[in-house]
């Protein structure tokens, strides 16, 4: 995927320089300020050609910035007549590709220290790649796609809890047997409970409460190919998954 600003089409079409050569007469030459201006401006549409992968019409500008330089003496209608050439390239090459455009706002989903917090990321910092992977997901409505990603995510955060309450082994580290865990010491008496949790009760009642809001979230926490999850699904698992990890992130890290 290749991120780029649309607006540069404007200026990598020619657009921009055809106004100043409009302001040129016809049939006389180009002031060099106008052609030292858009040599300014051919490196930049280049190298934007080249990000693009517009062989083509990077060629096309290679071609424009060849004659400018092996020229004294350039006629608007000259450097009009390649800019026109140009043109169709851009156009034939753009016809070739696809561009998509998310909403507005949800590039913010791309940043997944921002999205999580600096917290999570510095308590979980294993977390991150799947955080924001799961966050372009979400951006680009792929909502099945970000629940795997999300899932590797808790993977993580159960191993570290199920870890602080004696899970083993870990191949039992997943949903239900943690939270069989904590409703087990959620019967017991303060007194009675493991000593993890008899010294911070408040921080583990909050954490059995946001896993479960995940679970209920998830409604079937394991990884089955055949499920499709719908745009209010991946939203509510993603909002839980970020509470919960949150939670987690005031007092536990990797």
């Amino acid at each position: 995927m290749i991120e780029f600003d649309p607006n540069q089409f404007l200026f990598m079409g020619g657009i921009h320089s055809l106004r100043k050569l409009n302001l040129t007469p016809d049939n006389s030459n180009l002031t060099p300020v106008v052609i030292q201006d858009w040599l300014n401006d051919a490196d930049k549409a280049e190298a934007l050609c080249q990000k693009l992968g517009f062989t083509f019409s990077a060629m096309a500008v290679e071609r424009i910035k060849e004659f400018i330089s092996n020229n004294s003496q350039i006629s608007h209608d000259e450097l009009a007549h390649m800019f026109e050439e140009l043109d169709n390239r851009i156009i034939d090459e753009t016809k070739s590709r696809k561009f998509f455009s998310i909403e507005l706002g949800k590039e913010l989903l791309f940043d997944g220290r921002s999205q999580f917090g600096s917290s999570v990321i510095e308590a979980f910092p294993s977390t991150l790649v799947d955080i924001e992977e799961a966050g372009i997901c979400m951006a680009f409505e792929r909502w099945t796609a970000s629940i795997f990603h999300l899932m590797r995510v808790m993977e993580i955060a159960l191993n570290v809890l199920g870890e602080v309450l004696n899970v083993i082994p870990s191949t039992n580290r997943n949903w239900y047997y943690i939270l069989n865990k904590c409703d087990a010491e959620l019967t017991k008496s303060l007194q009675q409970r493991c000593s993890e949790w008899a010294a911070d009760d408040a921080f583990f009642s909050g954490a059995t409460t946001f896993l479960r809001s995940v679970k209920d979230a998830w409604r079937n926490p394991t990884m089955h190919v055949e499920k499709i999850y719908t745009k209010e699904q991946a939203e509510d698992i993603w909002n839980a998954v970020k509470g919960f990890m949150r939670h987690l992130a005031t007092k536990l890290k990797e």
